[in-house]
């Protein structure tokens, strides 16, 4: 069984052979909950917790009742009723006893009392939603509680189905006392170490915030674990599982479809959002994990700010120093690529001009206003960009996160990419980590070029059918990466798709093939492929007269129309071109002219 399957518990399960496991919520083990239960309590001799107090109390309640999209007040109020059974500590419980799946021994303390309680109450809720109640007759939305109706069904008890592996039974009591605690307890003013009863002044912030998720979402593995756990509370679900169910896609399916589904969800979210306690909780869960904060309270105190944007400026400024970092490696001193380092100096340094820039930079005269003899033009240009580079060099290390040194560079990535607009260029730098992310959990998926996947070359049948290891080391990955970005890619760029037979063959695997010990297929050097727009021999012609390569061999067929292309760059640079043909049993290699 999955995390995904594991009831949310906050507390060991006892299983048949008396072993307990930590059951999580969300990030949460119940190591941590417990820790969190020792802080809260006031510790008595001999270990045990005294009796709580209003206010810690307030904090058990608030918490389950967030894990479980329930209103908060109810379970004040089933604690203010029943205070049974009492504890050694000398605190009581919500009227919860021992049910076929949730033994005494999981609601001995409070805590756990007001754990099972939560699930109690959502239990009934989806229980009653089954038998024909409809939304309004549980939650009365012009009161912005609890119905009558609904507080009258909790007081009636509740015996679990035999399956419901996470609900007890709730005895039952008097409707107008529990109706009058749950009442009170919405008016209840708690010290300032609290937060307000009444959230509704959260719904604006919260509306905006499904609103900026549908324009800034581009799935990110966090952005889609925060959405995930919104759906399993808004749809008062008790799994991860249940959730990807819910919205009609499997565990393991394409992450595409499920983005796709999740953004429905939002949208639908937003439209029919009402102000029930599972919804503000599953908008709340999502602003919570969203914006990567540690607590409810957290998330809270960041609505009440009303944050403009949705944007994670943390990894928005991670990716972009990525970004700067990549800048000597592939700068060739083109004007574009000199205006984007210009534009991102000028605003890091909140520069009025381009003269102005140039002036900071020590440049005594702009060599492209004419006036200057080229070789003048070309020695200022040489100075400037060395100039640049020192600046690109010292961006890592100056970064501070300042408003005006994202601008830089976010305009330096705009222009150096040729985008259209600031949002074009964050949801450039977006698909970047996106892209990051994909390949550190699936190293083959990395992108050795725009077009190219580690995995394209290195597939082979004969290491699948032989259960060969073909997996090439750093070094290897470098040359394959260099294979693809100096051949592969420009030949895909004029030429259009190309289809790769037979790349990096690990030494196993060129022996099971036959290859000689020193094949550049063996290093990472080399590829057989084909074109799939265009003719083999066009593609060997290109090749020839556009790239540098070591060996270039029309494999078989005829020289007009070869079977297939192979091509490598080892560093001996030989450009040799040979046309492979059989001859009695063997390989015979014959040098052609092209």
């Amino acid at each position: 069984m999955g995390n995904g399957d594991r009831p949310l518990l906050p507390f060991p399960i006892r299983r048949r052979d008396n072993s307990c496991s930590p059951i999580t919520i969300g990030h949460t083990t119940s190591a941590t909950l417990r820790g969190a239960n020792r802080i809260r309590g006031r510790a008595a001799p001999g270990g045990t917790m005294a009796e709580l107090n209003p206010n810690q109390r307030n904090y058990y309640y608030h918490f389950e009742a967030g894990r479980a999209g329930i209103h908060k007040s109810i379970l004040a109020a089933l604690y203010a009723v029943h205070r049974a059974p009492e504890f050694a500590d000398g605190e009581f419980g919500l009227g919860l006893t021992a049910s076929d799946r949730v033994p005494a021994s999981e609601l001995d303390t409070f805590p756990k009392q007001a754990q099972i309680a939560a699930n109690v109450i959502r239990s009934l809720t989806r229980r009653l939603l089954a038998q024909g109640w409809q939304r309004s007759e549980v939650w009365d939305g012009t009161q912005r509680r609890y119905s009558d109706r609904f507080v009258g069904a909790i007081a009636e008890g509740y015996t679990p189905a035999a399956d419901d592996p996470i609900s007890a039974v709730l005895a039952p009591t008097n409707t107008l006392p529990l109706l009058e605690a749950y009442v009170n307890d919405i008016a209840a003013t708690y010290d300032g170490s609290l937060l307000p009863q009444n959230l509704v002044y959260l719904d604006k912030p919260l509306l905006l915030l499904l609103e900026r998720i549908t324009r800034y979402y581009t799935g990110l593995t966090s952005q889609r674990e925060a959405l995930l756990e919104g759906v399993r509370i808004w749809r008062q679900l008790h799994t991860r599982t249940e959730a990807i169910q819910s919205l009609g896609r499997a565990e393991t399916g394409d992450t595409d479809a499920l983005d796709q589904a999740l953004l429905t969800f939002v949208k639908n979210a937003n439209r029919y959002y009402s102000g029930y306690p599972h919804q503000r909780e599953s908008t709340l869960r999502i602003a919570q994990l969203w914006r990567g904060l540690r607590s409810r309270e957290a998330a809270i105190a960041s609505l009440e700010k009303d944050t403009p944007s949705e944007l994670d400026f943390q990894i928005v400024d991670s990716a972009l120093k990525d970004f700067v970092a990549s800048i000597p490696e592939l700068y060739e001193r083109t004007g574009e690529q000199r205006h984007a380092l210009m534009e991102g100096f000028r605003l890091w340094r909140q520069l009025d001009s381009r003269s102005a820039s140039l002036a900071a930079l020590g440049i005594s005269a702009d060599p492209f206003e004419g006036g200057l003899k080229p070789e003048a033009v070309m020695a200022i240009a040489q100075q400037l960009d060395e100039k640049l580079l020192d600046f690109v060099a010292s961006v890592p290390l100056a970064f501070q996160s300042y408003e005006s040194q994202r601008d830089g560079l976010l305009r330096m990535l705009q222009i150096w990419r040729g985008l259209d607009s600031r949002e074009a260029t964050l949801q450039s730098l977006f698909a970047d980590l996106k892209e990051m992310q994909q390949q550190a959990e699936d190293p083959f998926q990395q992108k050795l070029s725009p077009n190219f996947r580690l995995w394209e070359l290195i597939q082979s049948s004969t290491a699948d059918r032989l259960n060969i290891d073909n997996t090439p080391n750093a070094t290897e990955i470098e040359r394959l990466r260099q294979l693809a970005q100096q051949i592969l890619q420009p030949a895909h760029d004029a030429l259009g798709p190309l289809k790769i037979t037979s790349g990096f063959r690990s030494e196993a695997l060129n022996q099971a093939v036959g290859g000689v010990p020193n094949s550049d297929h063996r290093l990472g050097y080399a590829v057989d492929l084909v074109p799939l727009a265009t003719g083999t021999r066009t593609l060997a012609k290109w090749i020839h007269d556009n790239r540098s390569f070591d060996q270039l061999i029309l494999e078989f067929g005829s020289l007009v129309n070869p079977n297939w292309i192979h091509v490598s760059i080892n560093p001996r640079n030989r450009r040799q071109v040979l046309w492979a043909t059989r001859q009695n049993g063997r390989t015979v290699y014959r040098p052609v002219t092209l």
